[in-house]
C-alpha cells in the first residue's frame, strides 16, 4: 500500500494534499459546469452559495465561497472530534479539509466543459474524484482511529499449527466508507508436557517396568481432564473457574440457551437440600396417578430422585442470581406420602420408570410437559456417565481449574455404577478450547456415539 511505501510522514501528508487538489479539480472542471451538486456537507454549502448569489444578489467574483463555507461548517465537528478521537487524528483532518476548501475556492470553473459529451464529463469527474479521495485515505489523511478491543474466537476442532481463523467484520474499516474487513488469526498450538498430537490422534510415551512388559499389568496414564471438583476448589486461584462456569450457564448472555439443568440426588443434597429429611405426612390421602405439573416457568431445576428422599422446603430454587422451579424425576418406587409432600409444596414431578430410571422417558416428559428443549446436565460422575451411556448427551463442556488435590474421595467426572451403566468407553471430538482469567481452561467436546449407543 502507498501508506507503507511512503515512509516519511511529511511525504504522506503531501500525497494527501495532492489528493485533495485532484478532488477539487475534478469537481470544478467537470461537475460544477454541469450545474450539478456534490453530496453531503459540500452539497449543502453549494446550495447555500447558489441561494446567496441568486436570491441575495451577492457577487463573490471568481471565488467559489462553497469551499469556505465547507471549511467553516466543519469547525464544530473538528472541535468535538478533538475531544473524542485525539489531537493527531484531528490535525491531519484539519490539514486535508483546509486544503480541499482552498483548492475548491480558487480553482476557476471553466465556462465550457473540457469534453463535449455530458456523460463523459460526469464519468471523468467521478473517476478523478475517486482517485483523489483514495489517495487521501490510503495515505492516512483521515478515515478512522486505532482502538483496542477483545474479540472472542471459537477455535474449531482439529485445527493445527499454521492454520488461520477468519473472523468476519472484525478487521480494519473499509476504504471510502466501505464495510470493515476480516480479522485473520494465525494459530500456534502449544505443546503438551507429556502428550503429543499427530493429526486427530493424541500419543503418550509411557515407560513400563521389565516385569510389566514381560507379564502384563495395569498402569495409570494421564488424560486431558481430571476431577470434576474437590478440595482444591476452595483455593482463591479457582475462583475464576467458578465465575466462568456461572457465566457460561447462567450469566447475562449465557453460551448455552437452556431451559433447565439436571442434577442427581447427591449433588442436590450437597448444594441445596443439605440432607434434610422430607416432612412427610404419614397416611396422606392418595394422590392422583401420573405426573404432577405445578406450574410453567422460564427456568427449571430438575432433580433425579428415584425413590423420593430429598427434603425440599420450597418449590423455587435460588442459585446465585438464578431462580428456577423445581421438578423431581421419580420412579414408581416413590411413596404416595412423598408425592403428597411435593404437591403440598407446589413442586412438580414426573414418573420415569418402575424401579430404575428410564432416561429417554424422563427427557421426553420434560419436553412435552414443560417445554424444555435444551437441558444442561450437571450431576455427579454416576449420573453423567449414565446419561452418556444411554446416548442422551450431545456435548460435554468442561471448565478446568488450575489446581488439584490428592484426596482419594474426590468425585470423578464419569463413574460407572453396577446395575445402572456399563464401563464401555466412549470417545469425544474437540469442539473448542478457550483460556480465561486465572489460567482457567474451557473445553467443549462432541460425544462420538457408536452403533451400540446412538444419540436420539
Amino acid at each position: 500500500m502507498l501508506n507503507t511505501a511512503v515512509h516519511r510522514p511529511w511525504l504522506r501528508m503531501l500525497a494527501c494534499i495532492l489528493g485533495e487538489l485532484i478532488a477539487a479539480f475534478s469537481l470544478n472542471c467537470f461537475i460544477v459546469p454541469l450545474g450539478l451538486y456534490s453530496g453531503g456537507g459540500l452539497g449543502v454549502c453549494q446550495l447555500i452559495r447558489t441561494l446567496l448569489e441568486t436570491w441575495g444578489g451577492l457577487d463573490f467574483g471568481g471565488t467559489d465561497i462553497a469551499g469556505i463555507l465547507y471549511f467553516l461548517s466543519n469547525i464544530p465537528i473538528l472541535l468535538y472530534a478533538r475531544r473524542v478521537l485525539g489531537r493527531k487524528f484531528v490535525l491531519k483532518t484539519v490539514v486535508c479539509t483546509a486544503a480541499f476548501s482552498l483548492f475548491y475556492s480558487v480553482i476557476p470553473t471553466p465556462s465550457a466543459l473540457p469534453v463535449d459529451d455530458t456523460l463523459t464529463a460526469c464519468l471523468l469527474g467521478g473517476i478523478l474524484s475517486g482517485i483523489g479521495a483514495g489517495l487521501v485515505l490510503t495515505c492516512g489523511g483521515s478515515g478512522g482511529v486505532r482502538r483496542q478491543k477483545k474479540v472472542h474466537i471459537k477455535v474449531p476442532a482439529g485445527i493445527d499449527n499454521g492454520q488461520a481463523i477468519s473472523v468476519r467484520g472484525q478487521g480494519d474499516m473499509g476504504r471510502n466508507g466501505g464495510p470493515a474487513g476480516d480479522l485473520i488469526v494465525g494459530i500456534n498450538v502449544m505443546p503438551h508436557a507429556r502428550l503429543r498430537r499427530e493429526g486427530s490422534h493424541i500419543y503418550l510415551d509411557q515407560a513400563v517396568s521389565v516385569y510389566q512388559a514381560a507379564m502384563g499389568g495395569e498402569i495409570e496414564i494421564p488424560s486431558l481432564d481430571g476431577k470434576i471438583m474437590g478440595n482444591y476448589m476452595d483455593l482463591p486461584a479457582c475462583e475464576p473457574a467458578g465465575d466462568l462456569f456461572y457465566d457460561i450457564a447462567f450469566g447475562e448472555d449465557p453460551f448455552y440457551r437452556h431451559q433447565g439443568w439436571l442434577s442427581g440426588r447427591v449433588t442436590t443434597d450437597d448444594n441445596f437440600t443439605h440432607y434434610r429429611a422430607p416432612a412427610l405426612t404419614p397416611g396422606a390421602p392418595t394422590v392422583p396417578e401420573g405426573d404432577f405439573v405445578a406450574q410453567q416457568a422460564p427456568m427449571y431445576y430438575v432433580s433425579v430422585d428415584p425413590k423420593g428422599k430429598l427434603g425440599w422446603e420450597s418449590a423455587t430454587l435460588t442459585y446465585e442470581t438464578t431462580t428456577a422451579h423445581v421438578i423431581e424425576v421419580l420412579t414408581e418406587e416413590a411413596s404416595n406420602d412423598y408425592k403428597a409432600f411435593l404437591r403440598k409444596l407446589g413442586i412438580s414431578y414426573i414418573l420415569a420408570g418402575k424401579d430404575q430410571l428410564d432416561y429417554a422417558l424422563a427427557l421426553e416428559k420434560l419436553k412435552t410437559r414443560f417445554g424444555i428443549q435444551v437441558l444442561m446436565l450437571g450431576g455427579g460422575g454416576v449420573l453423567n456417565w449414565s446419561f452418556l451411556q444411554a446416548g442422551m448427551c450431545d456435548e460435554v463442556s468442561l471448565v478446568v481449574a488450575p489446581a488439584a488435590d490428592g484426596n482419594p474421595n474426590t468425585q470423578s467426572l464419569f463413574l460407572a455404577k453396577e446395575g445402572l451403566s456399563t464401563d464401555a468407553p466412549l470417545s469425544f471430538t474437540l469442539l473448542g478450547a478457550e483460556t480465561s482469567e486465572g489460567s482457567t481452561l474451557w473445553l467443549r467436546y462432541r460425544v462420538n456415539y457408536g452403533p451400540a449407543t446412538q444419540a436420539p
